[in-house]
């Protein structure tokens, strides 16, 4: 049967990938899977057999639309203690990575044509989620620290100009894919600043926070610097724990989660 005459009008649009990013390439050398060979198997039986005998019976139900409250209240133990964000848990919601978290904020966000405005090079997997919606992304100039202010602004201002405004920032504010950089401390002041200025919410994605070994310390997450609620922030676990689990959560404010499909 053909299936195509009974599908939606309002299907996302086509992606054509550039052939050096197809999964068929001959050769592609890819950081975002966990090694196979580094997943400790009676590491893990060990920790899921604990974590079944002290969670099962809340199996029987369903859980809140917002996920696991043991889980966010984790979550939001851990980006106090990290990231420098206090966080209510309501404000946390799971997601099915954080790939999953951005799709239902673009979905909330984007209509066609909508700007937005992303770092000079930027993870295929949002490009790809906001072109399919028909977004306009407005590539800023990026160096070694992340995200150019005085570009930003420049930017916005053109746009000022012309009588649009985008409709969010999205940054990958530390180990930036694919560049690895990270997003200086005076920078995310700036940002931040300019954001405030223009009243334009931030998407910060900090899924590769977690990668840290040694070096100087990370600086705080723009979440726990922004004190004016423009802040939407997303990361995972799945990098951290395996990709097969798809553990990722965002922090947003109600209002945005109650039009969350």
């Amino acid at each position: 049967m053909d299936y195509s005459e009974f599908f939606s009008k309002n299907l996302p649009a086509t992606v054509e990938m550039p052939a050096g990013l197809r999964a068929d390439t001959a050769r592609i050398f890819s950081v975002t899977n966990a090694v196979p060979q580094a997943i400790d198997a009676a590491l893990y039986a060990e920790a899921m057999s604990s974590a079944l005998a002290r969670e099962a019976q809340t199996l029987a139900g369903y859980p809140g639309m917002k996920g696991h409250e043991g889980l966010r209240g984790l979550i939001a133990a851990e980006l106090k203690d990290k990231r420098g964000a206090d966080v209510d848990i309501e404000d946390i919601f799971l997601s099915d990575g954080a790939g999953g978290a951005i799709r239902k904020l673009v979905d909330a966000f984007i209509d066609a044509g909508d700007i937005v405005l992303a770092e000079e090079f930027t993870y295929s997997g949002t490009l790809n989620m906001l072109l399919s919606k028909r977004a306009e992304v407005i590539h800023v100039e990026s160096d070694a620290e992340g995200m150019n202010p005085d570009a930003l602004e420049a930017e916005i201002k053109k746009l000022a100009a012309g009588g649009r405004k985008p409709k969010f920032i999205y940054t990958i504010s530390v180990y930036q894919n694919p560049s690895g950089s990270t997003l200086s401390l005076e920078r995310r002041e700036r940002m931040l600043e300019i954001a405030a200025e223009h009243n334009i919410p931030i998407l910060e994605n900090e899924s590769y926070a977690d990668f840290r070994i040694d070096g100087d310390p990370l600086p705080p997450s723009m979440l726990g610097m922004d004190d004016n609620g423009l802040v939407i922030y997303i990361s995972s676990y799945t990098k951290l724990l395996g990709c097969g689990l798809r553990v990722g959560f965002a922090v947003a404010p109600q209002q945005v989660q109650d039009v969350l499909t």
